[in-house]
């Protein structure tokens, strides 16, 4: 596994990724995008515009226009690359020792972090909204002794079902290792 690297005697327990539905605004985004261009052009021709006057024939109109509208969707692929991108390489990993959060911050840049989970002290999750309600998914906040010491993974699939594994997972530690208070 390229994400992480595991400890001796590591097992991943589970992976979890964002839900599918943090993708559908900027898919829907794209699409509207890729089409937009092409809606003007209809837009224009019917008003009877002559935007391309200018242009010697029919063919170089085509032609031109062809080449801005590649374009076009050339950025438009590149931005739904970025986010798709990002959508897919954002993910956790529950292991029997750890918790680990693999976040990608751009294209070539990404942040691990990591909490041993015999030092967790609360898991709680939020699910904001009737999407988010219907279709299962929210944030998870998972919050070692230390204050700064947390991790969120926005936006789960299946919350509630991820903070039941950290903390049987987190039982199972407690009862195979002894206590060791930190006073």
């Amino acid at each position: 596994m390229g994400m992480f690297k595991k400890e001796e005697g590591e097992i991943i327990i589970r992976e979890v990724r964002r839900h599918w539905f943090v993708m559908f605004a900027p898919v829907v985004g794209a699409g509207f995008l890729a089409i937009m261009p092409l809606l003007f052009l209809i837009i224009f021709y019917f008003l009877s515009f002559d935007i391309f006057g200018y242009l010697d024939s029919i063919l170089e109109t085509i032609m031109l226009m062809s080449l801005l509208y590649s374009l076009w969707l050339l950025l438009v692929i590149i931005f739904l690359t970025v986010k798709w991108t990002k959508y897919y390489l954002d993910v956790w990993f529950i292991t029997n020792i750890r918790l680990v959060d693999v976040e990608q911050v751009g294209l070539f840049s990404r942040k691990v972090k990591s909490l041993r989970l015999e030092r967790v002290q609360d898991i709680s999750v939020e699910i904001r909204g009737f999407i988010a309600t219907m279709l299962s998914f929210g944030d998870i906040h998972v919050q070692t002794a230390g204050a700064s010491r947390k991790i969120i993974l926005f936006q789960a699939k299946d919350p509630y079902e991820v903070k039941k594994d950290i903390s049987t997972v987190i039982e199972e530690i407690s009862k195979n290792k002894p206590f060791h208070s930190i006073y």
